[in-house]
């Protein structure tokens, strides 16, 4: 599949993924921090959302600051995979 202007391809579960930008050049922009948090359905009827560390854009380039989201999100995918419903997108999302 071919990858969308403004996309980044970073490592992700085994393979390589191309996801947008936005979330970066919108904090570059706006200078704004960026809040990394994951939901997590609690077996309770609760939904728990979950925050990591603050993160300063300007510290990093677009492929750096995507790739640490995507290390995030694969650490929690991991860590409880049955809480992430895109498995069988993933081969779609995948990029050689």
């Amino acid at each position: 599949p071919e990858t969308q202007p403004g996309s980044v391809t970073v490592p992700f579960l085994g393979g390589k993924i191309a996801i947008p930008g936005g979330v970066y050049r919108i904090a570059k922009k706006t200078r704004s921090l960026v809040a990394p948090f994951f939901m997590c359905d609690s077996g309770k009827g609760k939904v728990i959302a979950e925050f990591t560390g603050l993160l300063e854009p300007d510290n990093y380039n677009v492929g750096d600051f995507m790739s640490l989201l995507a290390r995030h999100l694969e650490t929690r995918i991991l860590s409880a995979p049955g809480q992430w419903w895109l498995w069988e997108a993933l081969p779609l999302l995948q990029r050689e």
